[in-house]
């Protein structure tokens, strides 16, 4: 049983769900990646990563930290809590 304290609930005014996967897919387009190309750097299966850019899978802190490591992004700018692109 997952404990939902390891998930990111990306809800507020700003519908920050939003801003999340079309980050997720501006950073895929920038490096030229088809999904199954994102799915194998970021270690997860093409369907998982689908289903986070498609905002259908909430994603963990894990996950999140892994792609602004992985793409040298900030979390913050993943989240869209800081304004400027990368």
């Amino acid at each position: 049983m997952r404990n939902s304290i390891n998930y990111f609930t990306i809800f507020n005014p700003n519908n920050l769900t939003m801003i999340f996967w079309r980050r997720l897919k501006q950073l895929r387009i920038q490096y030229g990646l088809t999904q199954q190309e994102m799915s194998e750097r970021l270690y997860m299966a093409q369907s998982t990563y689908s289903r986070y850019e498609n905002d259908v899978s909430k994603v963990t802190t894990g996950i999140v930290i892994r792609i602004a490591k992985e793409f040298k992004v900030t979390t913050d700018w993943l989240l869209n809590t800081e304004e400027t692109d990368s």
